[in-house]
């Protein structure tokens, strides 16, 4: 078995070698990236528990990514007052250590190593394709929080702009108790 996996991998070094293609997309091929999108909602935990009991596979590289809220996008004369800025960042920033240590100990209580990636766009959605292309993700889980139709045309969905948007697949996870804004049966 073990030079037949060899004589495998001898393979598609070769293979890919030979149409210039980099080891990283070797290595991609052979331990596809898993990223899945956190928030501090219901919706983005319930993502991250599918993703363990229904998707995971040993060797697969797990990047929990976050886009913190950007408060530098404003003007001098528009928006929160400067000392106010500085305490939404420092919010920001307290929120985003607290999804890095929900998320890797949730990681970790499985025995699974992962990193979390913090992204920063003015979108999320935009940032999260982005972050997918550049870590060369195989897949992108994500949570929706399953707005209305009206709602989600005039105010945007995340997890549909990353659906429609994105290079690659993507599961979209919605929490069972929040089926069409109903509480589901337990």
């Amino acid at each position: 078995f073990s030079n037949n996996l060899a004589l495998f991998v001898a393979l598609f070094v070769c293979l890919f070698s030979a149409k210039g293609a980099q080891f990283s997309d070797f290595t991609a091929f052979i331990m596809p990236v898993v990223m899945i999108c956190a928030d501090n909602s219901v919706h983005s935990t319930y993502a991250l528990e599918y993703y363990l009991k229904f998707v995971h596979r040993e060797g697969n590289t797990v990047k929990i990514v976050h886009c913190p809220e950007k408060w530098d996008v404003h003007g001098p004369m528009e928006g929160p007052t400067p000392g106010r800025l500085d305490e939404l960042r420092a919010q920001s920033k307290a929120k985003t250590e607290a999804i890095r240590e929900n998320y890797t100990a949730m990681l970790s209580q499985c025995g699974i190593a992962g990193e979390f990636v913090p992204i920063s766009d003015n979108e999320p959605w935009h940032g999260i394709v982005k972050a997918a292309d550049s870590m060369q993700a195989s897949m992108i889980i994500i949570g929706t929080r399953g707005q209305g139709t009206l709602k989600r045309t005039l105010l945007g969905s995340v997890s549909d702009n990353v659906l429609h948007h994105a290079n690659v697949p993507v599961l979209v996870c919605r929490h069972p108790k929040h089926l069409d804004g109903q509480q589901a049966a337990q």
